[in-house]
């Protein structure tokens, strides 16, 4: 029962793990920079695609894992019963959880039961899980 209520890991314990991962990978490839150039002028436009894919990843998956902070905030606000689920903060990664988790809240215990207006979303013009005001503009 403790185990419920103990607070979800922060993702900026992993964003601080990476970092120094990332760190000493791009230390160590310096220490090995004369060897490595040798290497990369074997086929420098390959490499370099190489290279540039590896940064747009590292990129990317930074941006990913930042991306969990308010979804994170959210849970928790959540299970201290202080989220307010019709409000615009509500998770985009989780928005889907929220929508069901709020069906519960309402009385009902699947998400088949609720109107046919509410499950409309708008992947149009915004591509939000929940419905914007033009999908509820056209759907009027």
């Amino acid at each position: 029962m403790a185990e419920d209520k103990a607070p979800l890991t922060r993702p900026s314990r992993y964003l601080t793990r990476m970092a120094v991962f990332v760190a000493l990978v791009a230390g160590i490839a310096a220490l090995l920079s004369p060897a490595l150039y040798g290497y990369f002028m074997g086929n420098p436009a390959v490499n370099g695609v190489i290279l540039g894919i590896l940064v747009a990843g590292i990129i990317y998956i930074f941006r990913q894992v930042m991306r969990l902070n308010p979804e994170v905030a959210w849970i928790e606000r959540f299970r201290r019963n202080q989220a307010n689920l019709s409000s615009e903060d509500m998770p985009r990664l989780l928005s889907p959880m929220a929508t069901m988790l709020g069906d519960r809240r309402g009385g009902s215990a699947s998400g088949a039961t609720r109107p046919i207006s509410r499950a409309r979303t708008c992947r149009a013009c915004c591509r939000r899980w929940r419905p914007c005001s033009a999908t509820a503009a056209a759907a009027a």
